[in-house]
């Protein structure tokens, strides 16, 4: 998505700025094209990874999977582009099912829980 994209579908959705749009990323449920996928992605690819990591512009978000808060932090440095890191230990015996099946109630796996992201900084 370009920059001039963000920025129209930001105040389509009454997004501030882009601490808000990777809090609602993280959140899950918020798609900007909702015929295509369901705006979970983030959510369940962030809890699938032992560490997951996004840095936007000015804002770092972080998941560690043993770590019951995510971060979104606004930092004093800009990066141009996004960078995702997402790190999984060798040995780990979670499955994407256990995972799903976390956050979900139905077969379907339509995500009926969340996390939200409450260190802001």
């Amino acid at each position: 998505m370009t920059e001039k994209e963000f920025l129209r579908k930001s105040r389509e959705l009454c997004l501030d700025d882009e601490r808000h749009a990777v809090l609602e990323l993280a959140k899950g449920k918020l798609t900007t094209d909702p015929d295509r996928h369901s705006g979970q992605g983030i959510f369940f690819t962030s809890r699938m990874f032992d560490e997951f990591v996004i840095r936007s512009g000015n804002v770092y978000f972080s998941h560690e999977f043993n770590d019951s808060e995510d971060w979104i932090v606004e930092e004093n440095r800009f990066q141009t582009g996004t960078l995702v890191c997402m790190k999984l230990n060798n040995n780990t015996s979670r499955t994407s099912k256990q995972v799903f099946d976390q956050f979900s109630s139905d077969d379907d796996y339509a995500s009926t829980k969340t996390v939200v992201p409450v260190r802001l900084a």
